[in-house]
């Protein structure tokens, strides 16, 4: 770290070169405190007017006229002025730094998987940057990995929609293997059997049921990947062109890009380039819950004019309700009586939602949280041309 904080006579370097200096050694290397790769980002401190940080040395710093970053890697102090954050305008409605108000997980294309925690603090739990490479099974931070989903199993595994043709599981203690995906050509169909690795995927989506199955959005399918590796196709034919087709899964076309499961075990999928949002029954039936034709109103702001609706991602609140996400705007819901209605405009490329009906959304650029109450705040990757590209993310069990 030398090379980052080294300034004539020990003085604080510029802002600027400060920066420039840190975010290209996060760009290239991990920072391994006791073999574990850390970077913390405290952005709750941030928030919260003149204060002493979460633990961490202050390893560079920016300030603007309205703007203060803060990196920090080691166990030291971190401390900062009054001055605001910024927040990268995404949207129309204003934004703020805070932290969440549930644990997340964020799918990072960059490649990694991060964990931000209510106080603010981001850490990296897997990946180590490099995201055109096979992945290497053994410790989650040493391997490759290019994210566009992440999910949780019931054990507090996580699950990777790996983009390069893999899914992968991190073990509660930091292990990784693949599950699924032989990074081929996902052109050719998934072979159904007892050995998911055997099989060429393109994971774009992913999400777990209680039982810990997994369900995966791939080229033209949704297929089924068991706790013992066993993988089966549920729904499309490998043909992503036409609507789908209300009836037997199986036999339906569908592009999907997103998928998340009910806690009746209910499959909803987002179809973007169809324009559809579908749900698949436990017996295998697919039905259509939205089509091109969907108009969700009223719009909660002038500055909205959608006609109709191109799902990026999906997700069922623990009430039933489910949630699509619009890349560009907006969010949608869905209640169980089936009226659809806008939530809010900044959309996004991946979606969650916790117990508290409170709604994440990453747009590639940042993470929003929006609460049940419509108050919408960033909670990670808030600088602008911030290090992270968030493409997925999801709610760490509570």
């Amino acid at each position: 770290m030398a090379d980052i904080l080294s300034a004539t006579d020990g003085a604080i370097p510029s802002a600027a070169d400060a920066m420039a200096r840190a975010r290209d050694r996060l760009a290239h290397d991990r920072i391994v405190v006791n073999g574990v790769a850390l970077v913390m980002v405290s952005m709750q401190d941030f928030s919260q007017g003149s204060r002493t940080g979460h633990s961490g040395r202050l390893v560079a710093w920016a300030s603007a006229s309205v703007a203060l970053a803060c990196v920090v890697v080691l166990m030291t102090g971190c401390t900062r002025s009054d001055q605001q954050p910024v927040s990268t305008p995404v949207s129309s409605a204003p934004s703020t730094v805070q932290g969440p108000r549930s644990t997340l997980l964020i799918a990072d294309a960059a490649g990694f998987i991060e964990k931000v925690t209510p106080d603010g603090v981001v850490s990296i739990v897997a990946g180590n940057g490099d995201n055109k490479s096979a992945p290497v099974p053994g410790p989650a931070i040493d391997s490759p990995m290019h994210p566009y989903d992440v999910a949780v199993g019931p054990d507090g595994s996580i699950f990777i929609a790996d983009y390069n043709g893999y899914v992968e599981r991190v073990t509660p203690d930091g292990m990784l293997s693949v599950v699924a995906g032989n990074g081929q050509n996902p052109i050719s169909s998934p072979r159904p059997g007892p050995v998911a690795t055997d099989s060429a995927l393109l994971p774009m989506g992913i999400d777990s049921d209680a039982s810990g199955n997994l369900f995966i959005a791939s080229f033209g399918l949704i297929v089924e990947v068991t706790p013992d590796g066993v993988l089966s196709i549920i729904a499309g034919t490998g043909i992503i062109s036409g609507a789908p087709v209300p009836g037997p899964a199986i036999d339906s076309p569908i592009d999907p890009i997103a998928v998340a499961v009910d806690k009746a075990g209910n499959l909803y999928a987002a179809d973007h380039s169809n324009g559809y949002v579908v749900r698949i029954t436990t017996e295998g039936v697919l039905s259509i819950l939205a089509s091109p034709s969907t108009y969700a109103t009223p719009a909660p702001s002038a500055t909205m004019n959608y006609g109709g609706i191109t799902p990026y991602a999906i997700t069922v609140g623990t009430t039933g309700n489910v949630y699509t996400a619009e890349y560009g705007g907006p969010i949608e819901r869905m209640t169980p009586d089936g009226a659809w209605s806008v939530v809010d405009d900044i959309g996004g490329y991946g979606i969650a939602v916790d117990r508290a009906e409170n709604i994440y959304a990453a747009t590639t650029a940042s993470v929003f949280q929006i609460t049940s109450d419509g108050v919408r705040s960033c909670v990670a990757n808030c600088e602008i041309n911030g290090p992270m590209k968030p493409y997925g993310v999801a709610v760490w069990p509570s």
